[in-house]
């Protein structure tokens, strides 16, 4: 409900004339803040029989006050004084506009980092830039849980953007009322450091990814059981490297979207798995436009999908005898002998047209090639991931590996071979030049060092 101290704050002057028919008029002066632009209304005595001003006045600030409340922002329930009411206003606004996933996100830093200093029940008046600056501070001072150490540049700029953003919606619709270019939320430079050496260790060289790829072998092979789906993380390990893909992207990939004839792949969409059963896996647009993109696929990537797709058609078939009770399987005994036995159909397997898809016909997901990779729970204890075997068999390889490192890799191959920018980020779905930069910028260090190491070598 709109409450008369609010409504009073967009009224402006008021006058009263005699218009062309020689009858008073009064006119009543306001700004309209949806509109952003200051307005006027007015009404004649005559017409609504009224002997004074102050009648007239108060007619035109009823009328003017029955407009405002059509607008959202002044609806009932939407009442704002303090910064908790301004937040859910503008939750409201912006949650239609992005994903879900986004809003989860957002929703998330606001109240670990937001809130503890810009509490819910704090008013409006007591916002000004001396208030959000000192807060600024105390949130520059706040240490990691884990790392115990400051919050980074990346997290930062989270932070602040979302803090500009509920503030900026509030300068807009007249409830904060101070011009934002007042407040200064800089980010220490130091901040900066870790992340950048950070990045240098995300992307392998050629020997490491050869190293990499050995060591996944090797636990496949180390495993005697029968692999229906063949290598499978080997496959999504070679084909990430060599097409820059987001896992969520690789996760979302299907046969109709691979043009063979062409040799190009359609990228679209992308697989949300954080925090989620595989019951609760949902498939998203992308985030911005520039992520949906077609790209050339060179032969090895092409022989890898078809792999996949084999055995993917394999397995379909298998559940489909089991279903239909014609699936016999060979069992052997500890004495020898062997024993054959109907197998029944997994409850839980998928038929879908996914391509890189595991034995319950499943997309791969981010958590399921980190268990691959690093161990998870009770099974990194009895069974060797890749990474034990990187520890034991290649000392050398010093660097995590998660499926971004290959997204960076990729790049950095790319930027390396002297490939244009723009190129690069066409086909890794950059929207903005600044994160293809800050890689190829890195890798291109990299090669100096080699360059001066080769003409160091030279004698003549």
């Amino acid at each position: 409900m709109l409450r008369s101290s609010e409504f009073q704050q967009y009224l402006r002057s008021s006058y009263t004339t005699v218009d062309k028919k020689k009858y008073l008029r009064t006119f009543q002066v306001y700004y309209d803040p949806v509109k952003e632009k200051t307005r006027k209304k007015s009404v004649n005595w005559k017409a609504k029989g009224f002997k004074s001003e102050k009648q007239a006045l108060r007619y035109l600030k009823e009328q003017i006050e029955k407009e405002f409340r059509k607008y959202p922002m002044f609806a009932e329930g939407n009442h704002c004084e303090t910064f908790g009411e301004l937040t859910a206003l503008w939750l409201k606004a912006w949650s239609p506009t992005v994903r879900q996933t986004t809003v989860h996100h957002q929703k998330e830093i606001l109240r670990r980092y937001l809130q503890p200093h810009f509490a819910d029940n704090l008013r409006l008046q007591q916002l000004t830039p001396l208030f959000v600056e000192g807060a600024w501070a105390d949130i520059l001072v706040i240490r990691s849980k884990q790392t115990k150490t400051f919050l980074e540049k990346a997290t930062l700029e989270k932070i602040r953007s979302l803090l500009k953003q509920i503030l900026t919606y509030g300068y807009r619709h007249d409830l904060v009322l101070f011009d934002l270019n007042k407040i200064i939320l800089k980010i220490p430079n130091d901040r900066k450091i870790p992340a950048i050496q950070r990045r240098k260790k995300k992307f392998l060289e050629k020997e490491e990814i050869r190293i990499l790829l050995q060591a996944i072998d090797e636990k496949y092979e180390s495993n005697y059981e029968i692999n229906k789906m063949g290598k499978l993380y080997l496959d999504v390990t070679e084909f990430l490297i060599r097409n820059g893909l987001r896992i969520g992207e690789l996760s979302a990939l299907t046969v109709g979207k691979v043009n063979f004839s062409a040799k190009k792949l359609l990228i679209n969409e992308g697989v949300v798995a954080a925090g989620r059963t595989i019951e609760q896996y949902i498939r998203n647009p992308p985030k911005t436009i520039s992520s949906i993109r077609e790209i050339d696929l060179d032969d090895r990537s092409l022989a890898i999908i078809r792999n996949r797709i084999q055995l993917n058609e394999a397995r379909q078939k298998e559940m489909r005898q089991r279903e239909k009770g014609t699936f016999i399987k060979t069992y052997q005994r500890r004495n020898q002998t062997s024993y054959h036995k109907k197998v029944r159909a997994s409850e839980q397997f998928l038929f879908s047209t996914t391509i890189f898809q595991t034995q319950n016909g499943r997309p791969v997901v981010y958590h399921s090639f980190k268990e691959f990779m690093n161990g998870s729970g009770h099974n990194k204890k009895s069974v060797k991931c890749v990474k034990d075997i990187l520890r034991e068999k290649y000392p050398v390889f010093n660097k995590h590996v998660t499926t971004h490192t290959f997204r960076y890799t990729h790049i950095s191959l790319l930027a390396e071979a002297g490939m244009p920018i723009k190129a690069i980020m066409e086909r890794v779905g950059h929207a903005n030049m600044k994160t293809t930069l800050e890689i190829y910028n890195q890798v291109s260090a990299t090669t100096k060092e080699k360059l001066i190491q080769e003409i160091d070598s030279w004698i003549f």
